[in-house]
């Protein structure tokens, strides 16, 4: 069933792109709140919520989470 569907509609294609942060850009980032985004997307879809803590024990995440509909 695979095999049909990729013939019919091509074959998946997935790239992850690796990129490493320099240390004064690892710091800016760090150190990002939610109030400096200021986008209302993430891709084409509305942003839903940003966090920091994690909602259920309240701990700190190290960083931030954009989450829209689809995730």
């Amino acid at each position: 069933m695979y095999a049909d569907l990729a013939a019919q509609l091509g074959s998946p294609v997935a790239r992850l792109v690796e990129a490493a942060a320099p240390p004064a850009q690892k710091q800016r980032l760090a150190a990002l709140s939610p109030q400096q985004v200021t986008s209302t997307k993430l891709a084409v879809e509305s942003i839903e919520s940003i966090q920091t803590h994690a909602p259920g024990n309240g701990a700190a995440i190290g960083g931030i989470k954009v989450t829209a509909a689809s995730g």
